[in-house]
């Protein structure tokens, strides 16, 4: 399980006012196989409250055997309930 697949089941999301992370994708990671699960929590990510604010790219390559993307993501959570 990835941490925010259980910050996401745990409801710990809204105890989160914002974060940043790192998408990879790459020829043989992760397997294709895994892109609807990404998906869902991507989705499940705007359910609990995360809005994408910025989002910077890194040089892509798009060769069939050196292709990947990789970008640096913030989100900001506009359900977060301070304590």
């Amino acid at each position: 399980m990835s941490v925010i697949d259980y910050l996401l089941q745990t409801g710990l999301t809204s105890r989160i006012r914002h974060f940043s992370l790192e998408y990879h994708i790459f020829p043989d990671w992760p397997a294709k196989a895994l892109y609807p699960n990404l998906l869902q929590t991507y989705k499940r990510l705007k359910e609990a409250g995360f809005y994408k604010y910025f989002t910077g790219l890194h040089p892509l390559d798009h060769r069939p055997k050196h292709f990947n993307i990789q970008a640096d993501v913030c989100y900001v959570n506009v359900k977060y309930m301070m304590r």
